[in-house]
């Protein structure tokens, strides 16, 4: 699985894709490790991706926590 921001998701999603069975998920907004920042959404989809070996649905977008 690939995160990435709304700045450099498409290169996220490219590298995903030359991975048979992952994904790629979108955060709407800037920013740096975004699972190690704890983003609540991003942290739900990698560990179930780490955990249950299921990738977010495709077109997957996380919107930043107000």
């Amino acid at each position: 699985m690939a995160a990435g921001t709304w700045n450099d998701h498409d290169r996220m999603r490219a590298l995903a894709d030359r991975v048979p069975g992952s994904a790629s998920l979108r955060y709407e907004r800037e920013g740096h490790a975004l699972y190690l920042s704890g983003k609540p959404c991003v942290v739900a989809h990698a560990n179930r991706y780490l955990i249950d070996l299921r990738p977010p649905p495709a077109n997957a977008a996380c919107v930043p926590e107000q």
